[in-house]
């Protein structure tokens, strides 16, 4: 009979059991621009997040709310931050250079959990924060390990890989690229299925 292993007995970045985990092949690494993930509770439990793990890659912020904490997300807290929030509503405006001044931090705010957790977070976020953003159209998945039947929906770990990318961070993007697909490739490897990254 197999036993259930606890989340204990697993690394809270990369969610290995220590014999598989991948953390001493992943750079580290700073940015000047801000990401501040807002996650919810159960969703950082799964196997499958990765915002543990873009947490463990760079300096974002983690905020985290659900039924597994004490306190809701603190809308004036959030105001305060004067912040865009990554979320593709009908409103959102192209993530690019330009909204921001050239002496501005550029702060993002991220979802991360499901897709219905991340709606609900995102709408309730709307009057809080300084507006909404999304990626261009043809930005699409290469995450295999939740299904989805809508490409463009990113998981954390792509969607900051991007937001790098965008505004002109190549180190932290190229960082936080080699670390998801290490960890999308050796849970793929541990289930018995392989992949090859283009």
């Amino acid at each position: 009979m197999r036993k259930n292993r606890s989340p204990e007995n697993k690394c809270t970045v990369c969610g290995f059991i220590p014999r598989l985990c991948i953390c001493s092949e992943i750079e580290k690494v700073n940015s000047k621009i801000r990401i501040i993930l807002i996650q919810h509770s159960l969703d950082a439990r799964k196997p499958s997040n990765t915002g543990n793990l873009l947490k463990g890659i760079t300096d974002c912020e983690l905020i985290r709310y659900g039924k597994l904490e004490d306190k809701p997300v603190d809308l004036e807290a959030i105001e305060k931050l004067n912040a865009f929030v990554l979320y593709p509503f009908q409103d959102s405006i192209l993530l690019t250079k330009d909204i921001w001044r050239e002496d501005e931090t550029p702060t993002i705010i991220i979802p991360d959990g499901t897709w219905k957790q991340a709606s609900r977070l995102a709408s309730r976020l709307r009057g809080h924060c300084r507006g909404f953003l999304r990626f261009p159209s043809n930005f699409v998945t290469n995450y295999k390990l939740r299904d989805s039947r809508e490409e463009f929906k990113l998981c954390t770990c792509e969607s900051a890989m991007n937001v790098y990318g965008i505004l002109g961070d190549t180190k932290s993007e190229q960082a936080v690229k080699n670390a998801f697909e290490l960890f999308v490739y050796r849970n793929l490897k541990n289930r018995g299925r392989l992949i090859s990254f283009q």
